[in-house]
């Protein structure tokens, strides 16, 4: 994949707002977006509340998933993320409830508030020691995730070099 394209499947027609990515669209075909440069962020709300995203992929130049890129993209079960993303801004992928899993790159070093909350359905996540900002309530309301992960995860917020 180069790094000016993003992929995809869905069970629908995706509707992109082009003005999402300042008009930087130059084809849309065969579930894959392509953009006239390389990409480093994926920008505020950009696939928010999508009814038919299932999968997507990013990347390696995306650097940061801004803002509510991907808030209640409820479909949304499987995300491929790029090498080289650095941060997770607030409420990324909240309320996304089919996301079962998520492996985050070792490039990860921010996880903004509620990245992952009310992903319900969220059961196994990685978080490298390379993280190193966690913000509160990440994974509120991921009722499936396990115990010993959660507790993991707290601890780390409060001493990041566990």
């Amino acid at each position: 994949m180069n790094n000016n394209q993003i992929k995809y499947k869905s069970s629908s027609k995706l509707e992109i707002f082009e003005d999402k990515f300042n008009n930087e669209i130059v084809n849309h075909t065969n579930n894959i977006i392509t953009f006239k440069k390389d990409l480093t962020v994926i920008p505020v709300s950009a696939f928010a509340f999508s009814t038919c995203i299932e999968e997507i992929e990013l990347p390696d130049s995306i650097t940061k998933i801004d803002i509510e890129a991907f808030c209640a993209t409820r479909k949304l079960k499987t995300v491929k993320l790029g090498n080289n993303i650095e941060e997770l801004a607030y409420r990324a992928f909240h309320d996304c409830h089919a996301l079962e899993s998520i492996v985050l790159p070792e490039s990860i070093r921010i996880i903004k508030e509620d990245a992952f909350d009310s992903c319900v359905n969220l059961k196994t996540i990685n978080i490298p020691g390379n993280a190193i900002n966690l913000g509160i309530s990440i994974f509120s309301s991921c009722f499936k995730l396990g115990a010993t992960d959660k507790a993991l995860i707290k601890l780390h917020e409060y001493n990041p070099t566990l």
